[in-house]
């Protein structure tokens, strides 16, 4: 059988077959390769798309402020398919409005600038601590989020964009036809009013009533008769400077009590350093660190450095300064 079937792979019409087999197998494998290649987006909006990365990244991320916020109850909202769905599509349609928004106001012709970008990063509460911007925490919630500062600012810069478009649109005031129509016809009404006066006593002197029927009415409405509580108090003022003449204070009643209450009169330790900040963990950030030192030692001024060098544009503007530090 075997024998057969070798004698007739040796044949011209089976090789023919075979390399047609062959070719087809080769194509199909190329062709699915090439269409499987290219990744469907989840939205376009005008020219620009939406990738299903792009969404996923948002989704992640909007899970877990949810998941911070709401706690355990986001938990188990998440078991529900049909909630995760309407979930995930209430995302990619705010991603559609955003970009829908950003495209009218490039249209309008709106900027915002390297100021209002800084100013913005610089008033938002979570980079702030005791009223001041704090680069350390700046820093750590670029570093959680995985953006660099020039990302960060650009993400910013369109978010300020789109701001402006939809605070001119909520702001402007006009008023459309049919509305200008419908207050015209409101102040052009008239109306016929008639009135009859019907006077108390005509009424007063054909009603009598019996002593049970006040009684009645009296304990039904007994709410209507309460006098509001009043108190009457009696007390004795004592003020700062009329005790002060009655009271001697010795230099050594205050070097004591001083002594006793130090921690009421001293202001915690602080410091104010400078830095160059080098992005980075390989061993291009490492070359840099060290050729930053090396020019340090060989006597070039911080201030000079601080501004071609440091990653962090915010700090380099002060000299590489940094907000006061306290001890934890």
């Amino acid at each position: 059988m075997m024998e057969r079937i070798r004698e007739g792979t040796n044949s011209l019409p089976v090789k023919i077959i075979l390399s047609l087999i062959i070719f087809s197998f080769a194509f199909a494998g190329v062709g699915s390769y090439l269409a499987g290649g290219s990744t469907p987006p989840a939205a376009t909006v005008g020219d620009k798309e939406i990738s299903r990365a792009e969404l996923d990244r948002a989704y992640q991320n909007e899970r877990a402020r949810m998941q911070q916020q709401a706690g355990e109850q986001f938990n188990q909202l998440l078991g529900n398919p049909e909630y995760v769905k309407r979930f995930r599509q209430n995302i990619l349609d705010r991603m559609v409005n955003d970009l829908l928004l950003e495209h009218e106001a490039s249209e309008l012709g709106l900027r915002v600038s390297d100021a209002q970008v800084k100013a913005a990063i610089r008033a938002m509460p979570q980079f702030r601590q005791a009223g001041q911007f704090n680069n350390e925490r700046y820093q750590a919630a670029l570093r959680q989020t995985g953006m660099s500062a020039d990302e960060f600012a650009n993400y910013m810069r369109t978010d300020l964009m789109r701001q402006q478009l939809v605070n001119g649109l909520q702001t402007t005031a006009f008023v459309l036809p049919s509305e200008l129509e419908s207050l015209y016809r409101l102040e052009a009404q008239s109306r016929e009013v008639r009135t009859l006066t019907l006077p108390v006593e005509d009424f007063a002197n054909q009603v009598s009533l019996t002593d049970e029927e006040l009684e009645a009415y009296y304990q039904a409405n007994r709410d209507d008769y309460i006098q509001p509580r009043m108190v009457k108090v009696a007390y004795v003022e004592l003020t700062g400077e009329g005790l002060a003449s009655d009271i001697q204070v010795t230099d050594e009643d205050i070097a004591t009590y001083y002594q006793d209450n130090q921690s009421q009169y001293g202001s915690q330790e602080r410091r104010k350093v400078s830095h160059i900040l080098i992005e980075g963990t390989g061993d291009d950030a490492k070359a840099r660190a060290q050729q930053t030192l090396d020019r340090l030692n060989q006597g070039e001024a911080f201030a000079t450095l601080v501004k071609e060098v440091s990653d962090d544009t915010f700090s380099a503007e002060q000299n590489g300064s940094l907000d006061w530090i306290e001890p934890v």
